[in-house]
C-alpha cells in the first residue's frame, strides 16, 4: 500500500470516528455545565443545547439570565474544535485534533500536545461560564 491508499484509510477512519469524538466534548461540556448549575443553585445559570447553525457537530450554550450564548463546534474541513461567541461570524480556535497512528481513535491536540475533552471543554468555556466571575449564593459556599 502507497500513500494513496493510505489517504482513503485515513478519511475513513475520519468519517467513522468523529461522532465518538464530538460525543466527547459534548458529554464534557453537559458535565461542566451541571456542575456550574449545582454550585449556584436551584436556578440553572446554563443551557445546553444541540445546534446545527455550524454543522453537524455544533452545541449552544445560552446563559439564562442575560441572553449571551456562546457555540462550540467542529471544523471538520480545519480538523478543529471553535467557539463562536453570540454568534459572531469569526470563530476562534480551541484546538485541534488527528488521527491516532494506529487509525483506532481521534484525539484532540493543542501546540502542547494531547488534551482530553474535559481539556477542551475549559479552554472552550472558561471565559465565558467565569468572566465576570459568577456571585455564588451564600447558602453555597
Amino acid at each position: 500500500m502507497g500513500w494513496v491508499e493510505d489517504e482513503f484509510l485515513d478519511h475513513e477512519a475520519y468519517e467513522r470516528l468523529t461522532p465518538r469524538l464530538w460525543d466527547a466534548v459534548r458529554d464534557a461540556c453537559g458535565a461542566a455545565l451541571l456542575e456550574f448549575n449545582a454550585r449556584m443553585g436551584s436556578t440553572p445559570i446554563f443551557e445546553l443545547r444541540d445546534c446545527t447553525a455550524r454543522g453537524a457537530f455544533c452545541l449552544r450554550i445560552q446563559k439564562m439570565a442575560e441572553k449571551p450564548s456562546i457555540e462550540v463546534f467542529l471544523d471538520i474541513k480545519e480538523r478543529s474544535v471553535n467557539i463562536a461567541l453570540r454568534g459572531g461570524k469569526t470563530p476562534l480556535h480551541v484546538c485541534g485534533y488527528r488521527l491516532s497512528v494506529t487509525r483506532e481513535l481521534l484525539e484532540f491536540v493543542d501546540k502542547e500536545g494531547a488534551l482530553t475533552a474535559d481539556q477542551v471543554c475549559r479552554k472552550a468555556l472558561r471565559e465565558f461560564m467565569f468572566t465576570p466571575f459568577p456571585m455564588v449564593p451564600k447558602s453555597r459556599l
